[in-house]
């Protein structure tokens, strides 16, 4: 008997560009491969505008807030300038009734008004 030699090892057979399955067919390996990866990018890119989105809404909403916080502020600032205004008003009016209220002011009107009565005969008895 003879030994049988072994067989010289034999690379694969690549099949011919014809022979390829067609990249992007729904039903070829590589199709389907395609599409999870294009699917995969698809949500990257989401999840990045997102993260984007986020990273920048909230220094936006920062600067939001800093500036209903001066309009406030200066809507403050102004109705205290108001109040203190007319807390001088009234101030001034007090100190204004205060001296018409005066014992003196009051005599000086009752000598000044019975002088005025006596003078047109209105008060104080028959003429």
């Amino acid at each position: 008997m003879t030994a049988l030699a072994p067989a010289p090892a034999r690379r694969p057979v690549r099949p011919t560009p014809a022979a390829r399955p067609r990249t992007g067919h729904p039903t070829s390996l590589t199709g389907r491969r395609r599409a999870r990866t294009l699917a995969a990018r698809r949500r990257r890119r989401l999840i990045l505008a997102a993260a984007v989105l986020v990273a920048l809404a909230g220094p936006l909403a920062v600067a939001a807030a800093g500036a209903e916080l001066t309009a406030g502020s200066v809507r403050l600032t102004r109705l205290q300038q108001e109040l203190r205004a007319e807390q001088l008003t009234e101030a001034r009016l007090e100190l204004q009734l205060a001296e018409l209220e005066t014992p003196a002011h009051l005599a000086g009107l009752g000598t000044t008004a019975g002088a005025a009565s006596a003078r047109t005969g209105a008060a104080g008895g028959a003429p």
